[in-house]
């Protein structure tokens, strides 16, 4: 015997009789009954109670042992309650309408007194069995949600750079697999952004590497904050930054790094003497059927960017004539083919004038 020994058991009769020898019989076994004259005050019996086992008669007046029965076997959410039926009905037919109601066991009237304590015990030890696996299962829940939590914190440390809280390369790769698949299966539109901070070696020379740290942390949130929920930013380097947009042109990805690029020169004052603040370089690439691999759509961006650094800095490139106000010609050779014109910070106008 376990917990449901200091359970109580509800015996429920109309007959004040019956009612008062089955109680007499379970106290002299050393039970804890509860009485209950009618179906409606087992109900609430069972409502403040909580009794694991019920001893019922079958026939009584207004509600009966089968429906009393059949309301405490359809109430899912209550705790496992084993029903004794109690009756002079013993033959088969009724014994099956008692079982399908729910009943799990029964006990013919007149009873013997050690065959009524035997059956008690036998459903003592059901509800026993019942109580312990309701605990493995809520324990193996407690696991399993623990367990969860524990691989999603996983995934996103494997995931995420520790220090800006974006994705890491290893992860912005994996995405651009997928990312490229989908755009070459659906033919959709892809752009990719290669992002560099202007001179970062300076800031950590000038500022030390805290402000370093704090700069790629604080560049990470303006990052984040001006994406898509569908787009993915990660820190590909030391201060070098990958954003990948998915259904989004090259104009249309030069627009969104624009915007990024005057927040950030905006946003991160450096101060010194003259006040200094912090700029970005971004080279934009749209992915195109000559593209044969996700890594050209990376180097195209890439030879996008050092254009860029090579024509000042601090501005967007894109290898369209979307938004050009400077031939790539114009740019210092550097032995090979340039990846087009270049975006100057004054042309946001002028690109938004397109959309």
């Amino acid at each position: 015997m376990k917990r449901t020994d200091r359970a109580r058991i509800l015996v429920v009769d109309d007959d004040p009789a019956t009612l008062e020898t089955v109680s007499n019989c379970l106290s002299a076994g050393g039970h804890t009954p509860c009485q209950a004259a009618n179906g409606f005050q087992a109900i609430e019996a069972i409502r403040e109670r909580r009794p694991s086992i019920v001893l019922c008669d079958w026939l009584m007046p207004g509600m009966d042992g089968l429906e009393l029965c059949r309301r405490i076997k359809s109430r899912a959410a209550d705790p496992f309650t084993y029903f004794i039926m109690l009756t002079i009905q013993s033959d088969k037919e009724h014994l099956k309408e008692a079982f399908q109601v729910g009943a799990d066991d029964f006990l013919s009237k007149p009873f013997h007194p050690e065959e009524l304590l035997a059956r008690i015990n036998a459903g003592i030890r059901i509800v026993d069995l019942y109580q312990e696996l309701t605990e493995h299962n809520l324990a193996a829940h407690r696991l399993n949600a623990e367990l969860s939590q524990l691989n999603a914190r996983l995934r996103q440390t494997v995931n995420a750079d520790e220090l800006t809280g974006l994705f890491n390369r290893r992860h912005g790769m994996g995405r651009l697999k997928e990312l490229w698949a989908m755009a070459d299966r659906y033919e959709q539109p892809l752009s990719a952004a290669m992002i560099d901070v202007d001179h970062f070696k300076r800031v950590n020379d000038e500022f030390g590497h805290l402000k370093g740290d704090e700069v790629l942390q604080s560049l990470g949130r303006i990052l984040m904050a001006g994406i898509r929920t569908s787009d993915v930013a990660c820190r590909v380097g030391g201060e070098e930054f990958l954003i990948l947009l998915p259904g989004v042109a090259s104009e249309q990805a030069f627009i969104c790094l624009e915007r990024l690029r005057i927040k950030v020169e905006s946003s991160l004052p450096l101060g010194g003497e003259p006040p200094r603040r912090v700029t970005v370089t971004a080279g934009i690439a749209h992915h195109t059927k000559a593209m044969t691999k996700p890594d050209d759509l990376i180097q195209a961006a890439d030879d996008c960017l050092y254009a860029g650094k090579r024509a000042g800095r601090n501005r967007v490139v894109i290898p369209s004539p979307a938004c050009a106000t400077e031939p790539a010609a114009a740019l210092p050779p550097q032995g090979k083919a340039e990846p087009g014109p270049i975006c100057r910070p004054d042309d946001l106008k002028k690109a938004l004038a397109r959309f």
